[in-house]
């Protein structure tokens, strides 16, 4: 465990307690397999102020050894794996995300289900359930052979984003033109060679929306991580993580934006306030 030091009072970033200690969020085995040192300072992004009991907890995700055999040598053991890696991805994304400037989910959100899943209280038996519904995640295996090109991007409205304006039938109608936003669409980590993206729950743009996600995200490269095993398992690609990063966006102002992964009514407001129909759009891209 890394030392905090002795004159410094750390209070556990879930609920509070003022008796936490540093923590891994990754796993020491996960980083020393992959040549970091777990209390290095190029590894303090994956450490936080847990309590003993949330600790405890969170300490399951340490101990799905398929998934760190994934991560270490890109090969899943058994095709289960995959699925298993994209719950892992989401908590640790999500654990990591209340401790930083930006995140996928709005922080008393994702606060709210991490402590159903890892909770401090004791006699509380953590949650078991899938708490990240919505949440999609991608990953690809790091070529650094060849240069990695320019990708186009996404506009994606995200759920429970306060941007997104809602009817009284709560479906997304338009959005409000606000700055400094701690909401991010998506989020890339790359772990040795797998590269993974982690893109928060979104709004509907109608039939199919999930898999038109998929086929974006296919085109970097990348696979939804809920149909490896169906596809044979993950592609070899050149990735920039910071394009990765970029793929889905909040923004869809950019001219080098799609939105038609869009709900309906935002995609209309958007064309009408830039003046770009679909196939001018695409034209302003091309």
């Amino acid at each position: 465990m890394p030392s905090a030091g002795d004159d410094k009072q750390l209070i556990c970033v879930l609920c509070g307690a003022s008796d936490a200690t540093v923590e891994h969020v990754l796993p020491q085995t996960l980083l020393r397999k992959l040549g970091l040192d777990p209390n290095g300072p190029e590894t303090a992004l994956f450490r936080t102020p847990l309590c003993s009991a949330s600790n405890h907890r969170g300490s399951a995700l340490h101990r799905q050894l398929d998934v760190i055999e994934l991560i270490s040598t890109g090969q899943a053991p058994n095709p289960m794996t995959f699925a298993r890696l994209a719950q892992w991805t989401a908590w640790v994304f999500m654990l990591l995300g209340v401790t930083r400037r930006v995140s996928e989910w709005p922080r008393d959100h994702a606060m709210d289900l991490l402590r159903q899943r890892f909770p401090c209280t004791p006699g509380v038996q953590p949650g078991t359930g899938n708490a990240t519904s919505g949440t999609r995640v991608y990953a690809a295996l790091a070529d650094d052979s060849v240069a990695a090109s320019e990708l186009p991007r996404w506009a994606v409205a995200l759920r429970k984003d306060p941007r997104v304006v809602l009817n009284a039938s709560d479906q997304p109608v338009g959005g409000r033109l606000t700055s400094g936003s701690a909401l991010v669409a998506a989020d890339a980590l790359r772990l040795g060679e797998l590269v993974l993206l982690v893109v928060g729950p979104t709004w509907r743009s109608g039939a199919e929306h999930e898999r038109r996600m998929d086929e974006a995200a296919a085109r970097a490269g990348l696979t939804h991580l809920g149909s490896a095993s169906r596809l044979g398992g993950l592609k070899t690609q050149a990735v920039s993580l910071d394009a990765i990063s970029e793929l889905f966006t909040t923004d869809p102002f950019d001219v080098r934006t799609e939105i038609n992964l869009l709900p309906q009514d935002i995609r209309a407001a958007v064309e009408a306030f830039t003046g770009f129909g679909p196939d001018l759009v695409g034209a302003a891209q091309a």
